[in-house]
């Protein structure tokens, strides 16, 4: 008899779970605003984009980007250390 009530009770809870609606973001709700480009250090030396691109990912968005500079690395070093 304890477990019809228990095995009773898991039902309606599991039906009323489902019944509750969960909200739909309305257009335009779910698009992040573009970032603004963060500041740049003093230390970083001139560099050029060469690729800026956006897509998905796995259903995530992403953005690949790359850059190229004519600084070496013994250049790009600088003072610290």
């Amino acid at each position: 008899m304890t477990m019809r009530v228990l095995l009773v009770l898991v039902v309606l809870v599991t039906f009323y779970g489902c019944g509750q609606s969960i909200p739909t973001p309305t257009q335009g709700e779910n698009e992040a605003p573009e970032p603004s480009r963060p500041e740049v250090p003093a230390d970083v030396p001139a560099y050029e984009v060469t690729k800026d691109e956006q897509g998905t990912l796995q259903g995530l968005r992403v953005r690949d980007m790359a850059a190229s500079t004519d600084v070496t690395s013994e250049e790009g070093r600088g003072t610290a250390g």
